[in-house]
């Protein structure tokens, strides 16, 4: 029961949650004011824009606060009562989100003679780190996002048992499929001339680099391309098809994994009732010591669970839809 509940509750997390036009704002009038001024003044004057989200802008994963929270999803409280305080990201604004990059492709594409600036978005929250991009980053701003020196998703609870597993399934949006840590990091941008940076995160206990980008500025014939990029990172409904398919996949892996441990765990207690009849103080014991054996493999098999294992059977239903 619980896993088909773990189940549920994962599918509303996508299909209830994702790109749903909640009332409410990211940004007051005032706000929108403010940044559309700021685009407009010095756009056409710097080299480098550095525009900064305490939560993600063009993530493609529908987990971990981007476009619905999983736990909040878990709580009837949060669903039938006060869903609204579940909302964490850009993703589940669509219409704000559409604002943002239009405001964005507006400034950086009506650049005069001159090249747009190089531009990243800066983002956290979500408490892992990855740069996001993909194809679009030839010509599209870099995200990047570092989360965080004190708090990693591979460190928390339960989740640090699948939260990698589902990290690696949503990648889409990825500069690279492996541009993507759970460990505790901070980044760095580097500052060569005014047409090259570099952007880089690193371990938070090492300083080792995990990964990096160079970002090179593109000529001025290259602003609208450049510029354009932004709206198409807009879900569409043959994404969120995508995301659905992956979620089924982890749903069937889920049964698949867990089967035989439960089988075995109802076999225990059938057998333990079995025992009861003759034995009640054994009995009692051999509950005890099933329901504790169940527990540690659940929490095993959790763990193997969060190993890469789409990444050889199937590494992108995407290409196949």
């Amino acid at each position: 029961f619980f896993f088909f509940a773990l189940f549920f509750c994962l599918y509303l997390g996508v299909d209830k949650g994702m790109e749903q036009n909640y009332e409410g704002k990211l940004l007051s009038a005032e706000q929108w004011e403010w940044f559309e001024n700021v685009l407009n003044t010095y756009t056409s004057k710097v080299d480098l824009m550095l525009i900064v989200s305490s939560i993600q802008v063009l993530t493609s994963n529908p987990y971990f606060e981007s476009y619905v929270p999983f736990l909040s999803y878990t709580s009837p409280l949060f669903f039938f009562l006060n869903k609204q305080y579940s909302i964490l990201g850009w993703g589940q604004y669509p219409s704000e989100k559409h604002k943002l990059l239009t405001l964005l492709t507006k400034y950086l594409e009506n650049n005069g003679a001159k090249s747009s600036p190089i531009t990243l978005l800066l983002s956290g929250d979500v408490h892992h780190s990855e740069m996001i991009g993909g194809d679009r980053a030839k010509y599209g701003p870099l995200e990047v996002t570092t989360s965080g020196l004190t708090h990693g998703i591979n460190r928390q609870g339960i989740t640090k048992y699948f939260a990698r597993s589902i990290i690696q399934r949503y990648f889409s949006h990825r500069l690279d499929p492996q541009s993507v840590s759970t460990n505790l990091a901070f980044g760095i941008i580097d500052v060569f001339n005014q047409s090259l940076v570099d952007v880089s995160v690193h371990d938070a206990y090492s300083g080792a680099k995990l990964f990096h980008s160079h970002v090179k500025r593109h000529a001025a014939a290259e602003n609208k391309s450049y510029a354009t990029a932004l709206l198409s990172e807009q879900l569409n409904d043959k994404d969120k098809f995508y995301l659905q398919c992956h979620l089924a996949l982890y749903g069937f892996e889920i049964v698949v994994i867990l089967a035989p441990f439960l089988a075995f765990a109802l076999f225990c207690y059938f057998f333990v009732q079995h025992k009861q009849k003759t034995n009640p103080n054994v009995a009692t014991n051999g509950l005890v010591q099933c329901c504790f054996l169940a527990l540690i493999l659940f929490i095993l098999s959790l763990k193997f669970l969060s190993k890469d294992l789409v990444k050889e059977q199937l590494p992108t239903v995407k290409q196949k839809l």
